[in-house]
C-alpha cells in the first residue's frame, strides 16, 4: 500500500493561514470552548432539524480522541468514551498542543498525514509557503480525504476550497478583499486545469496516432520483407529454365533410346 508520507510540524512553525482554515472549517470556536461546543451542538441540531444540510458538531479535541485514540465505529458507547477523552485531553494539554496534534495526524489522502505532508504531496512545496487559496483547500480534505482531494476529484476539492474562503471571511480571519484574492486564484487554478486536461488528451490523442502510423509501417515492412527480391526472383528464374532445360535434355536422351528399343524390336 504504500509508506505513510509524514512531516511532523511544530505548531510554531505552522503558518497561521493554515491554522485560520482549519478553524474555520472545523471548529472556529476551538479557543473558546473547553472540548465540546455547546453552542456548535445546538446550531447542528436546529440545521438537522429544519431543511438545512446535515451539520455536525465534533470539535477538533473531539476528532482528536477518536482518530488517535479509539476505533472508528459508530456506537453510543465509543460516543461517550470520545467525550470523557475529550475532556481528559482539554484538561492535561494545552490548546495549541491539541492542535499541534491535529495539524501532523489528520489523514489527507494518497498516504499523506499531516498538512506539511499534504502541503508536499499536492502542491510541491513546503506548507509554510502555501497561499490562502492553497490552505483553504488542504482544510476542506479531512471530510473526505479519499475522494474530495485535488487529485482524485479537483471539483468537488475546489466547491470546498471555495466554501472554507468564504468562512474565513466570515469568522474575520481574512478581509474581504483578501477572500476574493484566493477566490479568484482558486478560480484560475480550475482554468488551468482544464486547460491542462484538454491538453493532456490532445496529446494523448497524437501519440496514439503516432503509434497507428508506427505500427502501418511496421506492417508494410514486413510485407516488403516478405516478398522476394529482385534476385531471389532471378535466381528462381534461372533455376526454373535449368530445370527445363534439363528436363528436356534427359527426356530427348531417353526418349531417343526408347524409340530406336521399339523400332528394332519391331524389326527383328
Amino acid at each position: 500500500f504504500g509508506e505513510e508520507r509524514r512531516n511532523l510540524t511544530p505548531i510554531g512553525e505552522i503558518p497561521q493561514v493554515m491554522k485560520h482554515a482549519v478553524l474555520a472549517i472545523e471548529d472556529a470556536r476551538f479557543y473558546e470552548h473547553n472540548g465540546v461546543d455547546y453552542v456548535g451542538v445546538a446550531r447542528a441540531a436546529l440545521a438537522n432539524l429544519g431543511r438545512e444540510k446535515a451539520q455536525g458538531a465534533s470539535t477538533i479535541t473531539m476528532q482528536v480522541a477518536r482518530n488517535v485514540y479509539l476505533s472508528s465505529e459508530k456506537t453510543y458507547t465509543r460516543k461517550i468514551y470520545e467525550v470523557l477523552l475529550t475532556f481528559k485531553l482539554e484538561h492535561s494539554l494545552s490548546k495549541d498542543q491539541i492542535l499541534e496534534i491535529y495539524m501532523n495526524q489528520i489523514f489527507l489522502g494518497y498516504r499523506a498525514y499531516g498538512f506539511a505532508a499534504a502541503a508536499e504531496t499536492y502542491f510541491g512545496k513546503p506548507l509554510k509557503d502555501v497561499s490562502i487559496a492553497e490552505a483553504a483547500m488542504l482544510a476542506g480534505i479531512p471530510k473526505f480525504p479519499s475522494t474530495a482531494n485535488p487529485i482524485a476529484n479537483f471539483a468537488r476539492a475546489r466547491d470546498r476550497q471555495l466554501h472554507i474562503i468564504d468562512r474565513m471571511q466570515d469568522n474575520g480571519f481574512i478581509t474581504a478583499e483578501q477572500a476574493q484574492a484566493a477566490a479568484a486564484e482558486a478560480r484560475a487554478q480550475e482554468e488551468a486545469d482544464k486547460a491542462a486536461a484538454i491538453a493532456a488528451k490532445e496529446e494523448a490523442k497524437r501519440k496514439a496516432g503516432d503509434e497507428r502510423v508506427r505500427l502501418q509501417q511496421e506492417r508494410a515492412a514486413a510485407r516488403e520483407a516478405a516478398k522476394p527480391s529482385m534476385a531471389e526472383k532471378m535466381m528462381e528464374s534461372a533455376a526454373r529454365s535449368a530445370a527445363t532445360s534439363l528436363g528436356r535434355q534427359v527426356a530427348g536422351k531417353f526418349g531417343g533410346q526408347l524409340m530406336r528399343g521399339i523400332l528394332g524390336s519391331l524389326f527383328k
